[in-house]
């Protein structure tokens, strides 16, 4: 049973992640849409790679498909900007992709047959390599929207509605355990799990909406220094940055926004996405609040069913720096969460109305630069107890 549900969720992950490229010719695949995001194909390529070295390659000790791939598809080379260059044509990427998943497919009772609790083996193998292409597939939607590519709607859902706009749900506060040292889909940084303690304090009901953002910048937020961090003010003006990333404003059409789905009127009952850090910063003080720490959005998460979208709307930025927790190993891949533990990196938690079930979980930690704006980023305030 166990090895029939993981090749289905193998061939779901895999089918979704091509199914959002197929259209794309290799002049887009080996585009570079930002210069912090690897190209399109790069993504196609990188997840078959990680596949292949960690199942066929480690775990069953077979010869590279390609050795040339080593060179191309190791995330662990920094530079981003001759990945293009670098791609393999469509077909070869699509084979490739295909090669692998078959061969790890007729291995799956082998893998499950270890019977090791330790992360990326046996079974847990198999969810990290599902979990870690679901991952990419988030990554390339993200670049789709940046290049304006639209997609099918049928394909994806709509955001929801966030609605309870104000409205607050207050908790006493207390120790609880925090992360997971049991759950089969965690990664290392969600592990081991820990007593944290947690003052009083009050979360959101539900997301920041696009209607309460525009209230910000029509009040003149993205201009204020005193809502803003010094950083964060500088950034802001050094790039211009006078309303959230895909907004847009004409006369004719009023406030518009770049969706997946292309150009559309601004719902305002849709939660505000692809803001930075420090956006949210600089809207939290504007609101009166504050963004959550890792430990209250965790908390609430897992203790409050009356909130709102914790998950399945947008991410949520936290106040804190992505650092390990208290007796942190690192996972066999380690480039997974070691090299972001640098002190600049912000954690966002939850999972956006695109991200894979299995990958929004209440453990999740996410994290990216305080300035990135791509990822589907949003807020929920926190407030300390009256």
């Amino acid at each position: 049973m166990l090895a029939a549900e993981l090749g289905q969720r193998l061939q779901r992950t895999s089918q979704r992640l091509s199914s959002l490229c197929q259209d794309l010719d290799d002049a887009v695949l080996k585009q570079q849409f930002d210069a912090e995001f690897s190209p399109i194909g790069w993504h196609l390529g990188h997840v078959a790679w990680q596949e292949e070295l960690w199942v066929l390659r480690d775990r069953f000790d077979e010869a590279p498909l390609d050795a040339a791939f080593d060179a191309v598809f190791d995330a662990g080379d920094p530079d981003k900007h001759r990945r293009g260059r670098r791609l393999p044509d469509k077909t070869v990427l699509f084979d490739y992709r295909r090669e692998v998943r078959e061969r790890v497919l007729d291995r799956l009772e082998q893998v499950i047959d270890d019977s090791s609790k330790e992360l990326m083996r046996g079974a847990g193998l198999l969810r990290f390599v599902a979990n870690h292409e679901s991952q990419h597939t988030e990554i390339v939607l993200a670049l789709r929207l940046a290049g304006n590519l639209s997609v099918a709607e049928p394909v994806l859902p709509e955001p929801p509605r966030v609605d309870a706009q104000g409205e607050w749900v207050a908790f006493a506060g207390g120790d609880f355990m925090m992360g997971t040292s049991a759950d089969p889909d965690r990664f290392d940084n969600e592990c081991p799990d820990h007593r944290a303690t947690v003052a009083p304090f009050q979360l959101a009901r539900a997301p920041v909406s696009n209607g309460a953002w525009l209230e910000f910048v029509a009040r003149g937020g993205y201009t204020d220094p005193k809502l803003w961090s010094e950083t964060g003010f500088a950034w802001a003006r050094a790039r211009d940055v006078q309303r959230p990333l895909y907004w847009s404003f004409d006369e004719r059409n009023g406030w518009c926004e770049r969706t997946l789905f292309g150009q559309k009127p601004l719902e305002r009952e849709h939660p505000v996405c692809h803001v930075s850090w420090y956006e949210a910063d600089a809207f939290a003080r504007f609101a009166g609040a504050r963004l959550p720490g890792e430990a209250e959005w965790e908390w609430a998460a897992s203790s409050a069913p009356e909130l709102a979208s914790m998950s399945g709307s947008v991410w949520q930025w936290t106040a804190d720096v992505f650092a390990p927790y208290p007796g942190f190993e690192p996972q066999p891949y380690r480039d997974y969460s070691e090299p972001w533990f640098d002190g600049r990196h912000r954690v966002a938690r939850g999972g956006a109305f695109i991200t894979a079930p299995e990958v929004a979980r209440v453990t999740f930690r996410n994290w990216y630069l305080p300035h990135m704006r791509r990822a589907f980023l949003g807020v929920r305030l926190a407030k300390d107890a009256r």
